[in-house]
Formats: C-alpha cells, sequence, structure tokens
C-alpha cells in the first residue's frame, strides 16, 4: 500500500464538527467534510483514507468516506459533484475516542477500490451516515486553519450545500496501490535482466501470483475473510539474501531473506508460487523508477514453510 497523499495531523489547530445526518438540512449544522486534492502524475487503485477524529458526547452511528469528482478550482473554492465515485466501509461512531484526536481508517474493498486517474482533481471526504448526531452528541475533524501548505482545500456539507474555504486544510492520508496499467511490463532492462537469469541459472521466471480480495466482514471480529481464488501468471526473479543480478548495468542484491523482482502487477497480501510449486507471502512492495519511468517491483517474499 502506497501513500498518494497526506497532512499531517501535526498541523492541526482547528475542527469542523458534524453535527447532523448527511445530508444536513439543519441551518449551521454540518454532516460531511474533507479534502480537494489534485492526484499525482501516477495512477493508484484507492484501498483506504485516513482522517484525524475524535468524538464529543456520545454521537451514534456510522461514518462513512467517500471520493468524488469536483467542480471549481483545486486550492481554491473546489467541492464535490454528481454522486459518490466510491464508498468506504463504515465506521462505528461510538468507537471513536473522545479524549484526543485519533486517525481513524476508512477501508475501500471491492468494486469501491477505484482507479483514482492521474493528475485529476478529487475530493475525499468523512461522511455522518445513518447517525445520531446534533449539538452535543457529535464528530469533530482535525484542520489546519491557520497556515495551510496543503495544494488543495477543506469543503464541508452545511444545510444543502457544499461550503468551500480555500485557508484551511484537512487532516487525512490516503492510500492506494499502482494498477498494471501505469506499469512499463515490457521495459527492455527489466526483461534483459530477467532472459540472463533465466539462461545463466536453467530457471523459469514465470510465477502464478494469487492476488487477495477482501471477502464478507465477520460480525463479530470484524475482520475480513481473506479471497484467494483469482490468480495470474506474472515474471518474477526469486532470490535469497545476498544473491544478485546485473542490471544496466550494476548489480542489484537481495536484501530480504527472499526478494521478488517483477515489473508485473503485485501488492502486499498477495501470494506467489514459483515453477517449483514454492509458495511466498508478499509482505511488503516497492516500485522502483529510473527518472519518471517505472522499471520494477521488489517484493520482500516469506517462504511458506511446508507442514
Amino acid at each position: 500500500m502506497v501513500l498518494i497523499d497526506s497532512y499531517s495531523e501535526s498541523n492541526r489547530n482547528g475542527e469542523v464538527n458534524l453535527q447532523d445526518e448527511h445530508p444536513s438540512d439543519e441551518g449551521g449544522k454540518a454532516s460531511a467534510g474533507g479534502q480537494a486534492l489534485t492526484t499525482p502524475a501516477t495512477a493508484y487503485h484507492l484501498t483506504a483514507v485516513k482522517f484525524y477524529l475524535k468524538k464529543s458526547g456520545s454521537p451514534t452511528g456510522n461514518l462513512m468516506a467517500k471520493v468524488y469528482s469536483t467542480t471549481g478550482t483545486v486550492g481554491t473554492d473546489a467541492t464535490p459533484t454528481g454522486a459518490a465515485l466510491a464508498e468506504s466501509e463504515a465506521v462505528d461512531s461510538s468507537t471513536v475516542d473522545s479524549s484526543d484526536y485519533e486517525l481513524v481508517t476508512f477501508n475501500f474493498i471491492g468494486s469501491n477500490q477505484i482507479t483514482l486517474s492521474a493528475s485529476t482533481d478529487y475530493f475525499i471526504d468523512f461522511e455522518a451516515h445513518s447517525a445520531n448526531f446534533d449539538g452535543s452528541n457529535y464528530i469533530i475533524g482535525g484542520v489546519d486553519i491557520t497556515a495551510p501548505t496543503h495544494a488543495g482545500n477543506i469543503s464541508y456539507f452545511v444545510n444543502g450545500s457544499w461550503l468551500a474555504e480555500s485557508a484551511y486544510d484537512t487532516c487525512f492520508y490516503l492510500y492506494g496501490w499502482i494498477p498494471e496499467s501505469s506499469y512499463s511490463s515490457t521495459h527492455p532492462l527489466f526483461n534483459q535482466a530477467k532472459s540472463g537469469i533465466e539462461r545463466k541459472l536453467g530457471v523459469d521466471a514465470t510465477v502464478t501470483r494469487q492476488i487477495l480480495q477482501f471477502g464478507a466482514q465477520n460480525t463479530t471480529t470484524g475482520w475480513y475473510s481473506l479471497d484467494y481464488t483469482n490468480t495470474e501468471d506474472i515474471e518474477m526473479i526469486i532470490l535469497s539474501r545476498g544473491q544478485a543480478f546485473t542490471f544496466a548495468p550494476i548489480g542489484i542484491f537481495a536484501r530480504y531473506n527472499y526478494t521478488g523482482f517483477t515489473d508485473g502487477n503485485i501488492k502486499q497480501g498477495d501470494k506467489i508460487t514459483d515453477a517449483n510449486s514454492l509458495e511466498y507471502n508478499v509482505l511488503s512492495v516497492q516500485p522502483q523508477f529510473i527518472g519518471d519511468k517505472f522499471v520494477f517491483n521488489v517484493a520482500e517474499l516469506e517462504k511458506i514453510m511446508e507442514t
């Protein structure tokens, strides 16, 4: 999971209060708040967003994060427009801390893991849904109202309309992973190195990727079931710690106990099966670039021991 954009909670010096169920129809009471932003020059699949929240009193009901297209100019007066492009899983507002702010995670699963296009304006927010919020029981969102430095702007929903504030920014963290469409899967440098390894070691670099997807949520524990039924073949060089291969024309070393090098799509939580039927968990993934050109991913692997 990669951090796409953020504005640190260390900047918080103000607040936006959700004191009505969304969409708010009561004067002066907000029901949603969030940040307009422009994505980087790389597309990402959306996975999660964090907002810096706390509660006052005893609000009940659910919070949800959503992603929208925008109207207006990001950084000045951008506000959401149209229906939500993606909705997170619900967060129980009663579980939010009342003593101090905390980063609350909103996860996007299934079809809500949309692709955020490169260099595109979006609005992300947190909203009060199926909620019992009022002037005494509400959720507080951390914002910067004195010297904001994020390139976007805050907007909040009050009494039927969105209001933008160019001088305010919301504290947030937006996460995703780079989709395969953003990769150069036929980069000649990596393919040359891979072919050399296959010839020198007499190995087959084709592996099977078992793709992590989240299933149903357990109503007792709150955990999601893990689904690995979807698979695809990708090309990956797997080396143990200290081994190396030549790349353009420098040496690339395996820094983990098992390291996978691939120009294919892969993400944390996937599983890999190599040509010898050895299985690995993918613990982390770091994309490698030359300038602004993606070349390959470095995956930290954990061998699954046979029982």
